[in-house]
C-alpha cells in the first residue's frame, strides 16, 4: 500500500479523489494545535489542567465532525426532501 493510498483519505474525497478544501483545513488545524500543544508542553513541563482542554476540544471536535457527516453527509441511502 502507497503512503498516498493510506493517508490520502485526510485531504481527498473517496469518489472523486479530489482535494476538499474543508478537510484540508481541519487536518492542518489539528496538526499545527497538536505541535504547539507538545512545544508550550515541552518549554513549560507537565500541566494536567491543559491536558484536559486539549484532549477535550480534539474528541469534541471529532464528535461534531462524526455528528455532522451522519446527518448531513452525502450517502447513497439518503431521501429528497421535496
Amino acid at each position: 500500500m502507497k503512503l498516498t493510498d493510506r493517508f490520502g483519505g485526510l485531504i481527498l474525497d473517496e469518489r472523486t479523489g479530489r482535494v476538499v478544501g474543508s478537510k484540508l483545513a481541519s487536518v492542518t488545524g489539528h496538526l499545527l494545535m497538536s505541535i504547539f500543544f507538545a512545544w508550550h508542553n515541552y518549554k513549560t513541563g507537565f500541566n494536567a489542567e491543559q491536558w484536559m482542554i486539549y484532549g477535550t476540544v480534539v474528541a469534541g471536535h471529532k464528535a461534531a465532525e462524526k455528528l455532522i457527516g451522519l446527518k448531513w453527509g452525502n450517502n447513497a441511502s439518503s431521501t429528497s426532501s421535496k
